[in-house]
C-alpha cells in the first residue's frame, strides 16, 4: 500500500520535480492517467486491508493492481530500476492473488 502511495503521487506532479528526465519516458498513457489509477489502487487496498483482503473484492483488487503495475512497468523500460521495481511489484500482487484465491477455494 505504502509504495502504491508513493507512485500515485508521483504520477500526480512530484516526479517532474524529483526526476524530470524519468517523467518524459512515461508516454503509453498519460501521467496524470496513472495518478488516477494508483490512486484507486490504493484506495482498494486500504478498504481491502487485512481479512477483507483474503475475500474475493480482494482478489480482484490484487488482479487489478497486477496489470497497473504491469503496465506502467513495460511504460518504463528502458529505466531498469524503475522497470524492476513495478515489476516486482505485479509479481507481489499476483502472488498474493494466487494466496487468496487458494484460500477462497479451499473454503467452499
Amino acid at each position: 500500500m505504502a509504495f502504491t502511495l508513493l507512485v500515485m503521487v508521483g504520477r500526480f506532479g512530484l516526479l517532474k520535480l524529483t526526476s524530470p528526465g524519468s517523467a518524459v519516458r512515461i508516454n503509453v498513457v498519460p501521467s496524470w492517467q496513472y495518478g488516477v489509477a494508483y490512486l484507486a489502487l490504493f484506495l482498494a487496498l486500504y478498504w481491502t486491508r487485512s481479512e477483507k483482503r483474503l475475500t474475493p473484492h480482494g482478489f480482484w483488487v490484487s488482479i487489478v493492481g497486477v496489470g497497473v503495475y504491469a503496465v506502467q512497468a513495460y511504460d518504463v523500460w528502458p529505466v531498469f530500476p524503475s522497470d524492476a521495481y513495478y515489476a516486482l511489484m505485479a509479481l507481489i500482487l499476483l502472488a498474493e492473488g494466487a494466496v487468496i484465491w487458494r484460500g477462497i477455494r479451499a473454503n467452499r
